[in-house]
């Protein structure tokens, strides 16, 4: 069976990826893009309504976690999978996230193994901090001998994150910003220390390391997503060509997201 990837949007401006198959879809994170932008792609996109089997979130801050995903959720009568710190972090933020409890559409997860109807989900640690972040994760989306990397918003990697995204034929990986740029350019001193810091987000240099490291010869990995491109301090040539460049290789295909459409479509 065929798995397929989407990301709808992804930035500060807004996140939300489908990953679906024949019979069923995913949505991992779903902040600031708007239900009426997510509805609209999903048909376009011809995935049926009552094929989605839930919502898997990252972690707590708007452009992953706002009303959008409380009225997806609503609309499609679909679980929300969250953290359980996570959701009573958004819940200070959010009053409407109270109606996915009164209506039993929360589903916590720790750092267990899970599924969500026929993916199996593993977490594991990401490094992301300040406001209403909860407990940030990255995840391992596996489905039909097809495995799924989804990292983004975090300031460092690990040998865990290594180990955990290893295998993965396709990725999602934040290049969210060129180092140089956000020293150079970055006039709020406190903000530019934590973009930078471990627990802010991951550099084109870094994530073309993470790259590196998760590429096994016995476990092609084909395709990686560029996401969460930031608008000020980072380009999309400039990620794809540093990103490029540090691999060195030309078996791995890159490919682009944006803040506001939708990236091309893979087939796995």
């Amino acid at each position: 069976m065929k798995v397929n990837i989407c990301v709808l949007g992804s930035g500060s401006s807004g996140n939300c990826t489908v990953i679906w198959n024949e019979k069923e879809a995913l949505l991992v994170d779903c902040g600031k893009l708007g239900d009426g932008y997510i509805i609209r792609q999903l048909d376009k996109l011809k995935i049926p309504p009552d094929t989605l089997t839930g919502i898997l979130i990252t972690h707590g801050h708007s452009d992953h976690f706002d009303p959008t995903a409380v009225k997806i959720a609503k609309y499609f009568q679909i679980p929300v999978y969250i953290h359980e710190i996570t959701y009573q972090s958004v819940r200070k933020r959010y009053k409407s996230a109270k109606v996915l409890d009164q209506r039993g559409l929360v589903k916590h997860h720790d750092e267990k193994s899970f599924n969500i109807g026929e993916f199996f989900i593993e977490p594991f640690k990401a490094y992301h901090s300040q406001g209403y972040v909860g407990k940030p994760f990255g995840f391992s989306i596996i489905n039909s001998n097809v495995k799924i990397g989804y990292f983004t918003d975090s300031g460092r990697i690990d040998t865990n994150i290594v180990q955990a995204l290893s295998g993965s034929s396709a990725a999602i990986i934040e290049t969210n910003h060129e180092e140089e740029l956000v020293r150079s350019g970055y006039r709020n001193e406190s903000n530019k220390e934590w973009i930078l810091s471990d627990f802010g987000h991951l550099s084109n240099k870094c994530a073309a390391e993470l790259i590196g490291r998760i590429a096994q010869p016995e476990h092609p990995l084909r395709y990686v997503f560029l996401a969460h491109i930031s608008k000020d301090h980072n380009t999309i040539d400039r990620a794809l060509a540093q990103v490029s460049r540090s691999l060195n290789s030309g078996k791995i295909k890159l490919l682009p997201t944006y803040h506001d459409k939708p990236s091309n479509v893979v087939m796995i």
